[in-house]
């Protein structure tokens, strides 16, 4: 979702850009308007498509990543997970739902062992470090769930999707003890 704000946002300068050099050309001969006109919508209109060709390919490529996986219900992943836990159910579910979508991977995927260094890292790629959002998301988030649980989350010593559900949840992680 954020994602997609910023992409419209660049689109949006992109097109601000070409109306400029279009404008800039405006008092060209006719026959020259036409080729400016037809040449700067053609590439804004290939510029575009690779964008969102590339942006698309991130999600399917981490879930591809992590598509071998059985995809459990929320039920389940509790059960198999946490049920043992002594965490809160419900701030737990909403942590990682929450945490799901700042690394946009479906929650069903995700697993406590997940490091965010590695298998939810973004993929290498031409594109992909550019646009990747997912870092900032995952700190912005974690500032959010400090202030609305009144928790301190030590994001140095959190390296998995489990050491950050149980900071949020108040527990002290064996990394951060």
């Amino acid at each position: 979702m954020k994602l997609e704000v910023a992409w419209k946002a660049f689109y949006g300068a992109v097109l601000l850009v070409g109306m400029g050099v279009l404008w800039h050309e405006w008092s060209a001969p006719w026959p020259a308007k036409a080729l400016w006109i037809a040449g700067g919508a053609a590439a804004l209109f290939g510029l575009s498509a690779i964008c969102m060709r590339f942006t698309r390919r991130h999600s399917t490529r981490m879930i591809a990543k992590l598509g071998e996986r059985r995809t459990l219900t929320t039920e389940e992943f509790w059960d198999e997970f946490y049920s043992r836990s002594g965490l809160p159910r419900g701030r737990a579910e909403q942590v990682l739902d929450l945490l799901s979508e700042a690394v946009e991977v479906p929650v069903g995927k995700l697993r406590p062992s997940d490091r965010f260094l590695v298998e939810l890292a973004p993929q290498k790629g031409i594109w992909r470090e550019m646009v990747d959002d997912s870092e900032s998301s995952v700190i912005l988030l974690a500032l959010r769930l400090e202030k609305k649980y009144g928790v301190h989350m030590d994001l140095k010593g959190i390296k998995t999707v489990d050491d950050y559900v149980r900071a949020a949840c108040g527990v002290q992680t064996g990394a951060s003890q």
